[in-house]
């Protein structure tokens, strides 16, 4: 029995090739585990290199985008504030304009209002005149008068040759004399009448022509006020 066992033990002892076997199987299906398990978890890691990198790409579009678009944004900022910059200056040569053309309705008022002035003078002269007309006709009706006295009295008293002619011829050289004066003084006011009237109509047309140049004056200062309101509200919607 000792022999057996004794020898049993030496055939087991030197009967390795099963249990090397064993160890090499094991050994191999770790190893396959483990190349299973890399293979597997590369393929994921390509999948995820490969969605990061599309990823990286997609973000790199975009950049790209959105820098175009930032380009395009700044230069149509640039033309806006080139547009914005014009419309100021506009706005200031329209003010100025608008400047001058307030002063020019000034002047044209003030002008208007000397004519007015000048009219009413030459008015008052005019009815000075007339008056002085009437008055004169008033005289010359009165020497009128005065010569149908004479006349009577010159026919009254025709029995008398030495006094009497010398007078009557006396008076009635003092009467012409003055019928003459009064003649000579109602065509001098006639033709300062008539020169006043001249002087008047081209007064009346010259202050004509000046409310026909206020009322042109006027309508391009409306036009330039339309025109300044049309800027404002462009530079408005600029700035907006």
């Amino acid at each position: 029995m000792a022999r057996r066992s004794i020898r049993n033990r030496l055939s087991e002892s030197n009967n390795i090739w099963p249990g090397f076997v064993d160890v090499l199987a094991t050994l191999l299906i770790v190893i396959i585990f483990i190349l299973l398990v890399f293979t597997v978890s590369q393929i994921y890691l390509s999948d995820a290199i490969s969605g990061r990198d599309k990823a990286l790409e997609e973000l790199e579009y975009q950049i790209d985008e959105l820098k175009y678009v930032i380009n395009e944004l700044n230069n149509n900022i640039n033309i806006e504030t080139d547009k914005k910059n014009q419309a100021l200056e506009s706005l200031k040569e329209t003010e100025s304009e608008l400047l001058q053309t307030e002063n020019t309705l000034e002047n044209q008022k003030l002008l208007s209002q000397s004519l007015q002035s000048k009219i009413e003078k030459k008015d008052s002269e005019i009815k000075n005149q007339i008056q002085n007309v009437k008055d004169l006709r008033g005289d010359i009706k009165k020497l009128s008068g005065d010569l149908e006295i004479v006349a009577k009295a010159l026919e009254t008293s025709e029995g008398l040759v030495d006094i009497a002619p010398l007078e009557t011829e006396g008076l009635g050289e003092r009467i012409n004399k003055a019928l003459a004066k009064k003649i000579s003084q109602l065509n001098a006011l006639n033709k300062k009448l008539d020169l006043i009237n001249l002087n008047l109509a081209n007064n009346k047309e010259q202050l004509s022509n000046k409310v026909d140049e206020l009322d042109k004056t006027n309508n391009e200062l409306a036009l330039n006020k339309t025109e300044l309101q049309n800027k404002v509200d462009e530079l408005d919607k600029a700035n907006n």
